[in-house]
């Protein structure tokens, strides 16, 4: 397809983002292949947290859904480093890109269905939010539903 990982799962958000395609692949350019070097995060966290940032258009808000893909990346995967992925000095590959891809994709969806429903489903304990979501994950064993709970603050 000619889109480098960040590209892949940015431009799967344009019409949320607010953005045509072309714009979305020039600015995530860069951003591919952990930075263009394999030493940074991941090219698909990348491009997950762009997303998030232009669907939420509010720093705090794209901060914490930052916090949770990481958060989620590192359980799936172990790592967040493009190069510990793709297992360039281990000779193990973790995860291929098009799975760090589909990854990014996943946990960018689940943060923007909690953010569609967290006005419905929050309730306030002085200043700190709670919102509980469930995380379907695909497993060896067939698909598995696990609660989870995002805490921040406002």
């Amino acid at each position: 397809s000619g889109y480098n990982c960040a590209q892949a799962v940015a431009c799967t958000f344009c019409e949320e983002a607010g953005l045509d395609d072309e714009t979305m692949r020039n600015l995530m350019q860069g951003f591919g292949a952990g930075l263009a070097t394999m030493e940074g995060n991941c090219g698909a966290i990348a491009g997950a947290v762009a997303a998030a940032g232009m669907i939420n258009k509010d720093q705090m808000n794209t901060f914490q859904d930052a916090r949770l893909i990481m958060q989620q990346f590192m359980e799936q995967n172990g790592t967040v480093i493009c190069k510990e992925l793709k297992g360039i000095e281990t000779g193990h590959v973790v995860r291929d890109c098009d799975d760090c891809v589909r990854d990014a994709v996943r946990f960018t969806e689940m943060i923007n269905s909690i953010n569609e429903r967290r006005s419905i489903r929050k309730y306030q304990e002085g200043n700190v939010i709670s919102c509980c979501f469930i995380i379907r994950e695909k497993t060896n064993n067939g698909e598995q539903e696990r609660n989870g709970e995002l805490l921040w603050r406002e």
